[in-house]
């Protein structure tokens, strides 16, 4: 389920999501996946708008952080994350849902 400000807004959050999460998949059979770096997403930005790609984060200092700590098999994880599949860290769900909540709240 996905919210937005119109369908089509919702189905690319969505759509986002989903990418992510199979992103995340491939990385863990490929081992440990590692964290961006801030260089590396100023790289990434350099590229987007050179390329004309719009990207809300380019000129939003807070919303293009890489202090958000990354996915570590030492963490706690999500209850039922076994049978699923690949576990995600209670922590991060968490901090993820709150951070979308907040978001949708402005």
């Amino acid at each position: 389920m996905a919210l937005g400000k119109g369908i089509m807004d919702a189905y690319w959050k969505l759509e986002i999501v989903e990418a992510y999460c199979a992103t995340m998949c491939v990385a863990r059979q490929m081992g440990t996946p590692s964290q961006v770096q801030q260089s590396q997403m100023e790289e990434i930005f350099q590229i987007k708008e050179a390329l004309g790609i719009h990207d809300r984060r380019i000129h939003d200092p807070l919303a293009a952080r890489c202090d958000v700590p990354a996915p570590t098999p030492q963490l706690g994880m999500h209850p039922g994350a076994a049978a699923a599949g690949p576990a995600m860290p209670v922590d991060l769900v968490d901090e993820i849902t709150k951070a979308v909540l907040e978001r949708l709240k402005k």
